[in-house]
């Protein structure tokens, strides 16, 4: 690894007619501000995503696999908190999760010490609240993620699309312009993939697909109006139903799942599952692009809390002891959801996912 050693550099300046002594730690991010593409060239296959593993803990999120973010593009960001190169960079960082979090885009900050005290965990903590970073922060205490990247400078920036794909990286300060760019691209790819499976599934164009930007959240008023008590304090003020006394945790029909507030597909009963928790479970959300998650430190332990994107309604929370293939259990409320039986599909306006609950194109629907 071209990895400068850890040192103090001292550069001697004129300034005023007098000498002035400045005090620098070189990070060998400095000399890299180079990119992988132009915003108008093809995106190159780079190789796997390689994931997380060996993280030595995580800041504002559980920990993060591959198999749980399939379906996401990814943008991971290699910093730690005293590089001035990755201070200078994180506003645009910032900034580019913000734009896109609606969108199904996650951010990870991957933070990779060099110094003696980026390597104590409660120093990067402090780090992460005092620069307001809210996006996942995964520590990688012993290289081990950087490694498998094989990743040499800081700041660092790889994008990863919806198949687990690293599609981009770029060295250095800059070039923002140029990732917002492809992380538009490669959202815009995955959206026409979907349109053609659709078709190729269905042997037609498909019925109607969903532009999820027309889901929206209506006032407060019309929520009030609209929602039962339990639907409002949930969705809008993160409160949980009792367990075993709700509408859809033994609910084994075939259908979706959509926001209560907006219509938003969320999650499919092909990927439902007995938690035994009392609560309805998937394995995945149905459309990744409708939910989001973030740190919950609510009731004094660090949980991920899942809502809605359009709406911003409270969901549940995800956790990472469900089973196989995901690994993850999203558990949500009921009152958060209102379910649309397979057979319904196509007269409530979601026609589109009929062709997940049949046997063959044009079949009948699974009971």
């Amino acid at each position: 690894m071209n990895r400068m050693l850890s040192f103090l550099a001292a550069t001697v300046l004129t300034v005023g007619g007098a000498l002035a002594l400045f005090i620098a730690r070189p990070h060998s991010a400095i000399a890299a501000t180079h990119g992988s593409a132009r915003p108008d060239a093809p995106l190159d296959d780079e190789g796997p995503f390689t994931g997380f593993d060996g993280s030595t803990g995580w800041i504002n999120s559980r920990p993060l696999t591959v198999a749980g973010l399939t379906g996401h593009v990814v943008v991971v960001d290699f910093w730690t908190f005293e590089c001035g190169n990755c201070l200078a960079a994180l506003p645009h960082v910032k900034a580019l999760e913000a734009k896109f979090r609606d969108r199904g885009v996650t951010v990870v900050g991957v933070h990779t010490p060099e110094l003696r005290e980026e390597r104590v965990e409660s120093n990067v903590r402090d780090a992460v609240q005092r620069l307001g970073v809210v996006y996942p922060v995964a520590l990688d205490g012993n290289n081990r993620i950087w490694n498998a990247f094989n990743n040499q400078y800081w700041p660092a920036i790889y994008i990863v699309d919806v198949h687990g794909r690293i599609r981009y990286h770029h060295f250095g300060e800059g070039a923002y312009d140029e990732q917002e760019h492809v992380v538009a691209t490669l959202l815009d790819e995955a959206a026409h993939e979907r349109a053609d499976h659709e078709r190729a599934d269905s042997g037609r164009p498909a019925s109607r697909t969903h532009d999820f930007s027309t889901y929206h959240k209506p006032t407060d008023a019309e929520l009030q109006k609209r929602l039962t008590p339990i639907q409002y304090s949930v969705t809008q003020h993160d409160d949980t139903e009792l367990p075993f006394r709700n509408q859809y945790w033994d609910n084994h029909a075939a259908g979706i799942y959509v926001d209560v507030v907006s219509g938003e597909p969320l999650f499919s009963s092909q990927d439902k599952f007995e938690s035994g928790t009392g609560w309805p479970s998937f394995t995945k959300p149905l459309e990744p692009a409708n939910v989001q998650v973030r740190g919950d430190n609510s009731i004094g332990m660090e949980r991920t809390e899942v809502r809605s994107v359009h709406a911003n309604s409270h969901l549940g929370h995800v956790f990472d002891d469900g089973p196989a293939p995901t690994g993850l259990r999203y558990c949500m409320n009921s009152a958060a959801m209102r379910f649309i039986p397979a057979n319904q599909l196509a007269a409530e306006g979601y026609g589109e996912y009929a062709r997940l609950f049949t046997t063959s194109a044009g079949g009948a629907p699974h009971p």
